[in-house]
């Protein structure tokens, strides 16, 4: 299956799609994941979101989130039900207009004290710098790890 037919950026993973073939087996994958397992600040999540994430990363969430939704949606970005959203290069091409859109949602979404994780290539550098400018005082920064391949923020809503 090809990898458009089985992402939407904008929605996330679509059903039981599988693997991009070798792509869990790349060694620049692999450590990237590993860098968003290690960046997550609680050992437990009770409800999370990941936009964007690869099955791989997803199943690797899956050990430390009781329900793990992998597409937005009128419930499940309720005002205040998750403790977890990963966004992973879901912002790139959002206009101004929809990164307040995304920052917005996610946001509220997230329980106080919740944490928003973005992951974005170093070309994404700027999605997440304006995500986190368009966020404001609604979030605080907990840390961001930046190596050649990616960049990775934690954010913890206020």
């Amino acid at each position: 299956m090809a990898i458009d037919a089985t992402f939407d950026l904008a929605l996330g993973f679509v059903g039981d799609a599988q693997e991009p073939v070798g792509l869990d087996q790349v060694g620049i994958e692999n450590a990237r994941l590993q860098r968003v397992i290690d960046s997550l600040p609680d050992g437990h999540y009770s409800r999370a979101l990941a936009i964007g994430a690869t099955p791989a990363l997803c199943r690797k969430l899956t050990r430390y989130c009781d329900a793990l939704a992998t597409t937005p949606d009128a419930e499940r970005l309720s005002a205040g039900r998750l403790d977890l959203v990963v966004l992973c290069d879901a912002l790139a091409g959002a206009d101004h207009k929809m990164l307040c859109y995304i920052v917005s949602q996610c946001v509220s979404a997230l329980k106080p004290g919740g944490h928003l994780i973005l992951v974005n290539w170093l070309s994404a550098d700027r999605d997440a710098a304006a995500f986190i400018e368009a966020a404001g005082d609604m979030v605080l920064p907990i840390s961001r790890q930046r190596t050649p391949d990616c960049r990775v923020d934690v954010l913890e809503r206020a």
